[in-house]
């Protein structure tokens, strides 16, 4: 069955979020979001180069859902793309045909796509590997893919534990995956950035060798060595005679 469902694309994010969005971290997002929207488990297996060092990938989610072992929909979605998308594919879990290689991710950079994450497998790991697409997936597969369908572009999906709804804002680096909901996207950057500048000044001070520590023994409330209680209260943590 070659049938396409295609649902209302999801709100455009604007272009000077997405700018700032490129310039923190996933874990920063992540941080702020308490791990809601982590999408745990996918590896990035090709591209590494086309995410700037120091920074990550960013940019509106174009959602795909595709049956196992078929990428039609995944060749409608470049078809529908804008350059700056990025391609997220919810495929079942007992696929084992790749939905994608060398010759759809060259597809993908020529219509100027950001990344594709694949929660299943892809395969080509030794080309992709040499372009500068990032793509991300569950595993890697020599096994091809049917193109006869069906399948679904915009609708809300799931991968690796998080869900995306189409027009979603989506940063990814080396680390990982985050998705932040298109209305929490201002406040979740804001957040990120926030993190970031803060971890400029631990990163000197860790390097200078003048961070207060302090909070380390502060934030136990009971500290037991061997079978003695050591520590019951907020005061600053001692050694024993005789403790190593």
């Amino acid at each position: 069955m070659n049938t396409i469902t295609i649902y209302p694309a999801g709100q455009q994010l604007d272009a000077g979020l997405i700018e700032r969005a490129k310039k923190v971290a996933s874990s920063a997002v992540s941080d702020t979001r308490h791990a809601s929207g982590a999408a745990v488990g996918l590896e990035l297996v090709g591209g590494e180069l086309g995410i700037p060092e120091g920074g990550s990938i960013a940019g509106p989610a174009l959602t795909v859902r595709a049956p196992a072992d078929d990428n039609l929909a995944l060749h409608w979605a470049l078809e529908a793309s804008n350059p700056g998308d990025i391609i997220v594919v919810e495929i079942p879990a007992d696929s084992v045909g790749a939905i994608m290689g060398e010759l759809m991710s060259l597809m993908a950079t020529y219509r100027k796509i950001a990344a594709v994450i694949v929660d299943g497998p892809v395969r080509d790991r030794s080309e992709l590997i040499k372009g500068t697409l990032p793509v991300y997936a569950r595993h890697v597969s020599h096994v091809g893919p049917s193109k006869v369908g069906p399948g679904e572009l915009h609708p809300p999906i799931r991968i690796a534990g998080a869900e995306v709804r189409d027009g979603d804002l989506v940063v990814a680096d080396r680390d990982g995956i985050t998705i932040v909901p298109a209305a929490e996207a201002e406040a979740s950057i804001a957040g990120a950035e926030k993190i970031m500048e803060h971890e400029v000044g631990v990163r000197a001070g860790a390097i200078a060798g003048t961070l207060d520590r302090s909070w380390v023994h502060a934030a136990a409330t009971k500290v037991v060595v061997g079978d003695s209680v050591v520590r019951t209260d907020g005061c600053q943590f001692s050694k024993q005679p005789g403790q190593q």
